[in-house]
């Protein structure tokens, strides 16, 4: 995990041995009521922090690395 600070922006990398987020799924990882794996039943941990980012006037920002693979 890398933490990067810049003015008024936090940059966060975290990286997992998993295949990643498909490019197409990016906008529908921090939606509730969606898991993007089949069968499982979907979090709430994202849909949460993004409200709370968005009411405090910020925003979270989803993109695939540069090592990942299409999931």
């Amino acid at each position: 995990m890398a933490v990067e600070r810049a003015a008024r922006h936090i940059r966060l990398d975290v990286e997992d041995d998993r295949p990643g987020v498909a490019e197409a799924a990016l906008a529908e990882v921090a939606a509730r009521g969606i898991h993007l794996v089949e069968g499982k039943v979907p979090g709430l941990g994202l849909a949460i922090t993004s409200d709370i980012l968005t009411a405090y006037g910020g925003a979270i920002v989803f993109s695939r690395g540069v090592t990942g693979g299409e999931g």
